[in-house]
């Protein structure tokens, strides 16, 4: 079994009109998960199989009115408020110097906000294929499609909120000695569909350090 902790640093900017209105900076909503591999070092057809589940804790800042904006309003702010589970299952296969892997996973709120918002339950599905390039470093490319439905406030669905889309995410991770690694990917949606006007962001980057225990 294998844990991990995720501890997302956002720094986001609002435009509305092309114009900014609100950039949040800071700690998001911190993600505790287990990851299980049954078949791990067995010979069997479905070693490549996994399980995880988690939580997501509210430690990122909230807002009194997460409703963004006067002409095309939004939910922007950096934690929900609310604590979410995820559950997901993943597959991976190596061939020759290829690994190939899917997942698919669901994000849904557990509670409601202290204000009484409830963040949006999400679908994802990804499709990876991974090479190394060289002995420290490795490139990866994943293909992407989330869906997620509207948040809610006080019982009452936002209607400018959920979205469809459809993205490719190139990466390079950094093999650094046995025990840490580092990343860094663009996400570039190819496809959206939004409600309303919910945000619907560009293009964006990813860096991240992890270690192994």
């Amino acid at each position: 079994m294998i844990l991990r902790a995720s501890l997302p640093y956002t720094h986001a900017t609002r435009e509305e009109l092309g114009l900014a209105d609100k950039t949040i900076e800071g700690l998001a909503d911190i993600t505790l998960s287990a990851l299980w591999h049954p078949w791990i070092g067995e010979t069997n057809a479905l070693r490549g199989l996994g399980f995880s589940a988690g939580l997501i804790l509210p430690s990122g800042d909230s807002s009194d009115n997460p409703n963004v904006g006067v002409t095309i309003p939004s939910v922007f702010q950096l934690g929900t408020g609310a604590y979410q589970g995820t559950m997901g299952v993943r597959y991976s296969k190596s061939i020759d110097d290829w690994t190939l892997a899917t997942s698919a996973d669901i994000i849904a709120p557990l509670d409601d906000s202290s204000i009484g918002f409830r963040p949006a339950t999400t679908y994802f599905w990804s499709g990876s294929a991974a090479h190394p390039l060289s002995e420290s470093f490795t490139g990866k490319m994943t293909l992407s499609l989330s869906h997620g439905t509207r948040d809610e406030f006080h019982g009452i669905a936002y209607a400018n909120t959920g979205s469809t889309t459809f993205a490719i995410s190139p990466s390079l991770i950094w093999n650094i000695g046995e025990s840490y690694s580092a990343s860094a990917s663009v996400f570039i949606p190819l496809r959206r569909d939004v409600n309303a006007t919910a945000i619907a962001a560009g293009p964006f980057f990813r860096i991240g350090v992890s270690r192994s225990f």
